[in-house]
């Protein structure tokens, strides 16, 4: 029987026979009527396909407080063949055979049945169309699931660098102490790798360090952007005729304004104000700018090259820039991979590669190699003049990860200089570490270390962040069974050459690797080599899992044997949604199936700590 609600359920009937190569939908049942019809409302011919309309007693009144769309779908019946005074378009795309059968061909329209609810996958699209962000917009069913797609504008990547720089402005306003103390301050240095406060000692250090190589330059008028509490001014203001320093933080302005007051430094000036906003400077106002540990929060490569060229403006001809506590690209993955390993040091080959894989695409600062300077500058009127390491005996991440350079409006490139920024000797325990994941021997750093000059913070923020949000929009203005399981971020569409959205063609992926990453020996490990005998064989086998798409083609029986093991704790959404795939190469079925073996045995941890609300991936 076919029939939709608006027909009372049943509208026409077919009586199916085992030998029936493509039942239909039969024919109207009694006191009903069918007709139909092409594109321009004129009754279709023998095989032509057309809408189906309906007619009879059993059509419904109407929609309930929707007059508009009641008009749009029960129109006036102009057949005297055809019981009732109105016609029902049921949407649904049908062909008339001989003898008055129906075949049911498709819908007219987008909609779609999904776990027995009809969807309009267009009212999805509107709804993803009318947030902030959004280009372009798609959705889909594949199987008894709904996706959606959106293309972001340029607008989405400058909300999430905004929310960045607002996340930094309130850490910064509850990081500041309100102690008056003319002490250097150092609350808020922690130390990544154990997670207690870096040594006093070491961070004294680290500020001689900066003040040597910024009283090098014989600045006399500095303008330091991100001046904090005014650590670097305590160092420099004494020595210099002119001193102004800005910040975005009203805590940190108002402490260095204070420090400056009590040290009756009159040639201090501290001003409010966004990084890039230097419209209140003149043309050759200052001879030195200063940016120290402050280019790590900025959202962006390009946000960075907007504030180096306006800050050449403001410099003399032989004005310098000096960027300081750079964090080092080249030594990003060595920096997570040191991380991941010293806490927890029971991690299996494969987890230590994936997550250390995790960290550095996932790293929500900005970090520089010292060729990005080099490639750049001249684009922004500059050329880099120095490149120098962190000085200093601790053996902190300030003094091994990072590093600092000098720009210049004039003066000759620097043409050799150490690529990682800091020097690799220091880093002879970091090379075993990396050595251990590769399998190789390297006397120094590999060159895929040295191919990335800079990182993106805000394509992974984007990727990971922005679809829950949407996600969540969509629950607010949506019925629940509508919202797409997933939303994925497309470049761009598939369109046919008329113009048409190929929906069909539409990826369902996951999280890319960045491209240099294929070219590293790190994250070549195949899963036919990883054995579930290991500690993190669980985990390493829900990244295979996921990776390789099997929730399309394993039997569903197979998930439920897994869940059953889980004593229902184990959401499989929730943990596919947790996992950043992409490692291995798609294992084949065989293989998929060879390690269901009893997985939940080598877990590594419980997986209902995942479940965060979220339902079973299996109806």
């Amino acid at each position: 029987a076919y029939g939709p609600t608006e027909a009372t359920v049943g509208a026409t009937v077919k009586e199916c026979h085992p030998s029936d190569l493509a039942p239909t939908i039969g024919r109207a049942i009694p006191n009903m009527g069918t007709v139909v019809v092409d594109t321009h409302g004129n009754l279709s011919p023998l095989f032509g396909s057309g809408e189906l309309l309906l007619a009879g007693p059993g059509l419904a009144r109407g929609y309930w407080n929707q007059s508009s769309f009641t008009r749009n779908c029960f129109i006036p019946n102009p057949y005297e063949a055809l019981p009732g005074p109105r016609l029902y378009r049921t949407g649904d795309r049908v062909r008339r055979l001989p003898g008055g059968e129906l075949h049911f061909l498709g819908r007219m329209d987008q909609q779609i049945k999904v776990r027995g609810f009809r969807i309009e996958l267009g009212e999805i699209e509107s709804a993803l169309l009318t947030m902030p962000g959004v280009h372009l917009a798609a959705a889909d069913a594949r199987g008894e699931r709904i996706f959606a797609w959106v293309q972001p504008s340029k607008n989405a990547a400058q909300q999430f660098a905004q929310a960045q720089l607002t996340e930094w402005r309130e850490l910064y306003e509850e990081a500041y102490p309100q102690t008056e103390s003319d002490e250097p301050d150092f609350s808020g240095w922690m130390d990544s790798f154990s997670g207690t406060p870096i040594p006093e000692q070491e961070m004294m250090e680290w500020l001689e360090d900066a003040e040597r190589q910024i009283m090098r330059l014989q600045p006399t008028r500095v303008l330091e952007i991100g001046c904090g509490s005014g650590l670097i001014m305590s160092r420099i203001a004494p020595h210099v005729s002119r001193y102004t320093g800005t910040d975005f933080s009203t805590a940190a302005t108002s402490a260095a304004r204070r420090f400056a007051d009590r040290q009756q430094w009159h040639h201090v000036r501290i001003v409010q104000g966004e990084a890039e906003d230097l419209s209140s400077f003149t043309a050759g106002e200052f001879d030195l700018v200063i940016l120290n540990s402050v280019v790590q929060y900025f959202p962006s490569g390009s946000f960075l090259e907007q504030v180096l060229k306006r800050a050449a403006t403001i410099l003399t001809p032989d004005g310098k820039i000096f960027l300081g506590d750079i964090r080092s690209m080249a030594l990003l993955p060595v920096f997570h991979a040191v991380r991941e390993r010293l806490r927890t040091q029971s991690l299996s080959l494969s987890e230590w590669r994936d997550r250390t894989r995790r960290a550095v695409y996932l790293e929500r600062e900005l970090c520089i190699s010292p060729k990005w300077f080099a490639r750049t500058a001249p684009s922004l009127g500059l050329v880099l003049q120095r490149v120098d390491a962190k000085q200093g005996r601790g053996k902190n991440e300030l003094m091994k990860y990072r590093y600092q350079a000098v720009l210049g409006k004039s003066g000759v490139p620097l043409q050799n200089f150490e690529t990682t920024g800091a020097g690799q000797e220091r880093l002879q325990l970091e090379i075993g570490h990396l050595n251990e994941m590769d399998g190789e021997s390297h006397a120094s750093l590999p060159s895929w270390c040295l191919e990335p000059e800079i990182n993106n913070p805000m394509a992974a923020r984007l990727e990971t962040e922005w679809p829950a949000a949407l996600r969540k929009h969509l629950g607010t203005v949506l019925p629940d069974y509508m919202v797409p399981s997933e939303i994925f971020l497309a470049s761009q569409f598939p369109f046919s050459p008329s113009g048409k959205l190929l929906r069909g063609k539409l990826p369902v992926t996951r999280i890319q690797r960045p491209p240099w990453m294929s070219q590293c020996p790190l994250w070549k490990h195949r899963c036919g080599r990883q054995s579930l005998k290991s500690s993190a064989g669980m985990y390493a086998w829900m990244t295979i899992f996921s990776a390789s798409g099997a929730p399309r083609y394993l039997p569903s029986g197979s998930l439920w044997t897994w869940r059953s093991n889980c004593n229902g704790l184990f959401p499989l959404n929730g943990c596919f949604r947790h996992l950043l795939p992409g490692v291995w190469q798609q294992p084949s079925r065989q293989m998929l199936r060879k390690r269901l073996h009893n997985p939940i045995a080598h877990c590594p941890r419980p997986f209902h700590s995942l479940n965060n609300g979220c339902g079973s991936w299996i109806n």
